[in-house]
């Protein structure tokens, strides 16, 4: 037969068969108390009870009883792609790190010293821009350069002396020569800026070499994502829906709140995706606090029993009658039918029985410290 975990209550007095184990519930009785008791007692037979050697009695009080399911969270930004680099030659200098926030006319790196600058647009740069052409890309390149003060005219899709001249003032700042030619790899076009920028940096990096065509810059999402691996089984009581808290990383004050998104099992493995509740990042406006690189583990903790206030009995002294009724027994022997409202970290928390009411917990050794291990 086995030995179950169990915690002593304060105020709690072992007794033999025909002494009172006085049971003091109070507040949080359920958080600490008789753990170990096994869910299974709740439906322990008479028979179990009959031949118990050892018999105590607890106090129905009110109380309440919890139970949540701790997790490892896990944080990390993910990338998508922004644009292709064109340049070809050796990188000899990276001008930003993962992470940055980039905005147009910001370089990004450096091919053969000469700056590769982002810019939005539509159309990737696929041609040398000079006087006397037209097309898309013209205008994203004098958008560029009104944005950034050049341009002394309404930017249209026509390259002609005015854009020249702006292009070489631009040319001069960004200290190459100012010839009035935009080659094909000084400007990355993107979708859309600000973007907090995610290089390749396998392949942009100081002495790598770059053919063109290479996509190689790219964005992090507005927010990381945030999963937790589970078990199978515990995957069962964590629904899409069931609520979890995070623990931020330090210098956050506010907890995180998330939900349980899609799920994927693998191996025995279910990876549960968390996402902010409606449709709000998990980690609000303070996003800042994951590391940019990497993954990061946070705490995290999933409610399997919502907390259930009312009268609280030990797992141990609901049994189960000769018609299958669950009932405790008195101090005087009398077989009280309860029903079973919430159980949680061996207690109940039961109707039908009032309050005061010595109930007998039956057990192989009576409880005496949270020390006690499972044995066979």
């Amino acid at each position: 037969m086995s030995r179950r975990t169990v915690t002593t209550i304060p105020g709690v007095a072992r007794a033999h068969r025909g002494r009172t184990l006085a049971l003091s519930v109070v507040g949080a009785l359920v958080v600490g108390a008789v753990v170990g008791w096994s869910a299974e007692a709740v439906f322990r037979s008479p028979a179990t009870e009959a031949a118990a050697p050892d018999v105590q009695y607890a106090t129905a009080a009110q109380g309440s009883v919890e139970s949540a399911l701790p997790l490892e969270v896990v944080a990390q930004w993910s990338t998508t792609p922004l644009g292709t680099n064109r340049a070809t030659g050796t990188v000899t200098a990276v001008s930003v790190r993962r992470g940055d926030t980039v905005r147009a006319g910001d370089t990004l790196y450096l091919v053969d010293e000469r700056p590769v600058v982002i810019a939005t647009g539509k159309v990737p740069a696929f041609r040398e821009l000079r006087s006397g052409l037209h097309g898309r890309d013209v205008a994203q390149l004098e958008r560029l350069l009104d944005r950034l003060g050049y341009l002394h005219r309404t930017p249209d899709d026509t390259f002609d002396s005015a854009t020249a001249t702006a292009v070489r003032a631009w040319q001069r700042d960004l200290g190459v020569g100012d010839d009035g030619i935009v080659r094909v790899g000084d400007v990355v076009f993107v979708d859309h800026l600000p973007a907090k920028i995610a290089l390749d940096t396998e392949r942009v990096k100081v002495g790598a070499g770059l053919a063109g065509g290479e996509d190689v810059v790219g964005g992090l999402k507005a927010a990381p994502a945030f999963t937790t691996d589970v078990t199978d089984r515990q995957s069962q009581s964590l629904t899409p829906g069931t609520n979890v808290t995070i623990t931020p990383p330090k210098g956050v004050n506010a907890t995180w709140h998330a939900v349980v998104g899609s799920a994927r099992s693998s191996n025995g493995t279910t990876t549960l995706t968390l996402v902010g509740k409606g449709g709000t990042p998990v980690c609000g406006t303070t996003c800042g606090a994951i590391p940019v690189s990497g993954a990061t583990a946070l705490d995290g903790e999933a409610p399997i029993v919502p907390r259930t206030s009312g009268l609280v009995v030990p797992a141990g002294s609901v049994v189960a009658d000769a018609e299958g009724r669950s009932v405790v027994v008195t101090q005087a022997g009398e077989r009280v039918p309860v029903t079973v409202v919430a159980t949680a970290k061996g207690m109940c928390v039961v109707t039908g029985v009032e309050a005061g009411t010595q109930v007998r917990v039956d057990g192989e050794t009576a409880p005496t410290d949270a020390s006690t291990q499972d044995t066979p």
